[in-house]
């Protein structure tokens, strides 16, 4: 089918090694290049050091234990990058999940409280193993702060040729690095049970060890060879901006049980249209509705082709074979002449990078057809291709969204005028 390939052998394969002392956004860079890659349906997956190092030794470890001169924990934190470096490379060349340590597979839930007890790991999907693409694309999440350390990983990934690209967090703006360290290290599972004060301090001096033999990247290394990029204070500029998203009102072709199309409004989704601006003004001031409106061909339902207009009985009735290679594999399946899940994301592609780079204050209400909030809703929350055909979008419901660095934020809203239910559970 289009679009997969056999799980052993990827067309392109990468290492992105991120670079930087901690607290410097290295983890929430790692994290949004994965989503969106696997998003378009690349496989991707992050190795973090740090989950390694909890495993192996321990979560509560001071900040001696990162002492660059202390002999004993220097060879305990190399042995343990070099572990995760083993496990990528693994799963770069073949591909085998099972032999990846849980450490690669499996990151701490973020934002335990201070004092709490251990949060449970959870398993990561979009956002840390994903599949289901010709790519594949590891990320090795660590400081990596000296040449040396740079140079052998290069060397290791050369060996098994495998691509390089290095992405180096920089920050020189110390109410930015503090905001970073109470958002998100206090709330690790490094400081469980920690005073804040003396878990904040602890930190400090964690950095400070780094920043002994740190170097940043530079273009001569590698004989001239590498491959990177730098980013200078993430987040600086990044305010808690909130999408809106919801299906247009119910239409004709809702109520006759159809698909595809542009069909008129039934009456109560004329009804809809006619509360959505009260509805706004109440979440918003009445000021928030004097914005561009745009029609964005991006945005157009995902195309049925042939079967535009018919009911799944219809289609059932005269492209059997179709509809059930659609219920054994909804993302993939394309409709004759039309699209399939998989198109659609690649189509909404400009869409999500115009979200993911508006920075003003003014928020952006996007109304479409049931794919198309499904596969934005989905890319905010991370959700695998598998599922993404199955998440539930109601009718007449407003959805906020607010992109949190490790989470999305959701609110539903839900205007009061029925509506049909046009969900359609997954096929067993």
């Amino acid at each position: 089918m289009e679009g997969l390939l056999a799980e052993e052998s990827p067309l392109a394969r990468l290492a992105c090694v991120m670079v930087g002392l901690p607290a410097r956004g290295k983890t929430y860079t790692a994290r949004k290049i994965t989503r969106y890659l696997t998003w378009l349906g690349h496989r991707s997956r992050i190795f973090n050091v740090g989950n390694y190092r909890r495993e192996a030794v321990g979560a509560e470890k001071k900040a001696d234990f990162f002492d660059p001169q202390n002999i004993e924990f220097s060879t305990q934190r190399a042995a343990v990058a070099e572990n995760a470096l083993n496990d990528m490379l693994e799963w770069l060349c073949k591909g085998s999940p099972h032999q990846v340590t849980s450490a690669a597979l499996n990151s701490p839930s973020l934002g335990t409280p201070l004092g709490a007890g251990l949060a449970p790991y959870r398993q990561m999907s979009v956002a840390g193993a994903g599949v289901g693409g010709p790519s594949r694309i590891a990320l090795y999440d660590a400081t990596n702060s000296t040449k040396e350390r740079r140079q052998f990983i290069y060397d290791r990934c050369c060996e098994a040729n495998i691509k390089v690209f290095f992405v180096e967090n920089i920050c020189d703006d110390d109410n930015l690095i503090m905001h970073n360290i109470k958002e998100v290290k206090l709330t690790s599972p490094d400081y469980v049970g920690w005073e804040t004060q003396d878990a904040i301090n602890d930190f400090i001096k964690r950095i400070e060890h780094y920043a002994k033999s740190y170097e940043s990247i530079s273009a001569d290394e590698f004989g001239g060879a590498i491959s990177f990029v730098k980013i200078f204070n993430i987040g600086k500029q990044v305010i808690a901006i909130s999408f809106y998203i919801s299906r247009h009102g119910e239409s004709m072709y809702n109520l006759e049980g159809k698909i595809g199309g542009n069909s008129n409004l039934s009456p109560q989704g004329i009804s809809f249209a006619q509360k959505l601006q009260g509805v706004i003004e109440t979440i918003q001031t009445a000021s928030f509705l004097n914005y561009p409106k745009l029609q964005w061909k991006q945005l157009d339902e995902l195309s049925s082709g042939s079967c535009d207009g018919l009911t799944y009985e219809e289609i059932e009735q005269r492209y059997p074979e179709d509809f059930m290679e659609r219920d054994l594999d909804k993302f993939n399946y394309r409709y004759r002449g039309g699209e399939s899940y998989r198109d659609l994301v690649h189509r909404l592609e400009p869409v999500i990078l115009e979200l993911e780079r508006h920075k003003e204050e003014d928020p952006i209400y996007i109304i479409g057809h049931q794919a198309v909030v499904r596969a934005i809703y989905a890319y905010f929350h991370g959700i695998s291709h598998e599922e993404l055909p199955y998440i539930k979008i109601p009718l007449h419901t407003i959805i906020k969204l607010t992109p949190k660095a490790y989470h999305c934020l959701e609110e539903r809203i839900v205007v009061d005028v029925p509506a049909v239910d046009t969900f359609r559970p997954k096929h067993h």
